[in-house]
């Protein structure tokens, strides 16, 4: 620590900033956000500037547990404070974020990705949601373990997908499953000033029993909510409601109530549910031979889908090598001078190709046997395939 800080101070004599180093074997990056600073040690092909945003996404991480202003108060008031003693209980936010960076295309790409169900089903939900939200709530977000579902928002405020990973990042890293969570929580690209407040719930499908020995007499209930005679099941649907009240939990419990209602008596479980077998594309609903894997990002909605991970990319490190080459390809058009709309890369394990538009960007991996030419030609019927769906993004905004 005493070198970084050496090495920082240096050029702060100057007036300067120091940004990298580079060697022949790493790259140091500096993110300098007063009164942190981060420190990223690489021995990968990312650029700077990628891992730059990797170090952003970690000191707003800081800011979702503690604010800017008390962090800036406590350096204030104690240069030397060991920050490690107020992060207790949310270094699995850390670690998990850290991970995902090299196995979770949402970072590369700055969008959310999505469940893929048909537009009917998520506008019924959306609608379901924004007519039964309690008064004092920002947002009401609907997930499918790291999927968004649909989201409803007040008039004033949209959602960055900086704050919705990590959101996400903190569902998926936690044990919310059997509890009712009540957590403040500070969004930076909301406000990083202040908390919000957290209430994460796991719906409950609740299935009538088939048991024969049920009693079929008015002394015993029959709705399909009862708990003596219904199965009830922990799905992975999660509801997140997010108020700037920090009395509103009970308030919130029983609006997660109601909707839970509202979704057994409607079905809406079931369709979603049986929906999932479908939720990943699948290589052969695309029908290009040769082809491996593709992403598709909707520059518009700021969202995102992806193919199925099929050999070799079910494998953990083929496809942190994937996700790298992708990189490459997206360094090497945003890092070109000219107005540059494609790039490929040939190795001896695929060929990867990044196509940019303004209305879409396409990363597609493919057999490494196959030329350009036709790699090329095939994005062009891929793209013409993700046209012709209707049921990848969100793209009717609920709005209270």
């Amino acid at each position: 620590m005493g070198v970084i800080q050496a090495i920082i101070s240096f050029y702060n004599v100057d007036n300067d900033e120091i940004n990298c180093i580079n060697t022949s074997t790493h790259k140091i990056v500096f993110l300098l956000k007063n009164p942190l600073y981060l420190v990223c040690v690489s021995q990968t092909n990312e650029t700077e500037e990628q891992l730059k945003i990797q170090l952003l996404y970690l000191y707003n991480q800081v800011l979702f547990s503690l604010t800017s202003v008390q962090l800036t108060k406590i350096f204030h008031d104690r240069v030397n404070f060991d920050l490690r003693n107020l992060l207790v209980g949310t270094e699995i936010y850390m670690d998990e974020l850290s991970r995902k960076f090299g196995v979770d295309a949402s970072y590369l790409l700055k969008s959310i990705r999505c469940l893929r169900i048909k537009n009917d089903l998520r506008n019924k939900i959306g609608e379901i949601l924004n007519n039964n939200h309690p008064k004092n709530i920002l947002y009401g977000i609907l997930t499918y373990n790291d999927k968004l579902i649909n989201i409803v928002r007040s008039k004033k405020h949209s959602v960055h997908p900086l704050d919705m990973h990590l959101i996400i990042n903190m569902i998926t890293s936690s044990s919310f499953r059997s509890v009712e969570s009540w957590s403040p929580i500070c969004l930076p690209k909301y406000n990083s000033r202040g908390f919000l407040y957290a209430y994460v719930s796991y719906l409950n499908s609740v299935e009538p029993s088939n048991s024969e020995n049920s009693p079929e007499s008015p002394m015993f209930p029959t709705s399909p909510t009862s708990p003596s005679l219904s199965k009830i099941t922990k799905t992975d649907i999660c509801l997140t409601l997010l108020s700037p009240n920090k009395d509103a939990f009970f308030e919130l419990s029983n609006c997660k109530k109601k909707i839970e209602k509202i979704f057994n008596e409607s079905g809406i479980f079931n369709k979603v549910l049986s929906s999932t077998n479908k939720v990943e594309l699948d290589i052969s609903d695309i029908g290009i031979p040769h082809l491996r894997h593709v992403i598709y990002k909707s520059t518009k909605y700021l969202q995102f889908v992806e193919t199925k991970r099929l050999p070799p990319y079910d494998n953990h490190a083929c496809y942190k090598r994937l996700l790298r080459s992708y990189k490459y390809l997206e360094s090497k058009i945003h890092g070109y001078q000219k107005d540059l709309k494609f790039s490929y890369m040939l190795d001896k394990n695929e060929l990867t190709l990044l196509w940019i538009r303004d209305d879409f960007e396409l990363y597609a991996s493919f057999s490494p046997f196959i030329s350009k030419t036709i790699a090329y030609n095939d994005l062009l019927l891929i793209e013409k395939w993700f046209k012709k769906q209707d049921n990848l993004f969100i793209t009717t905004t609920q709005i209270f």
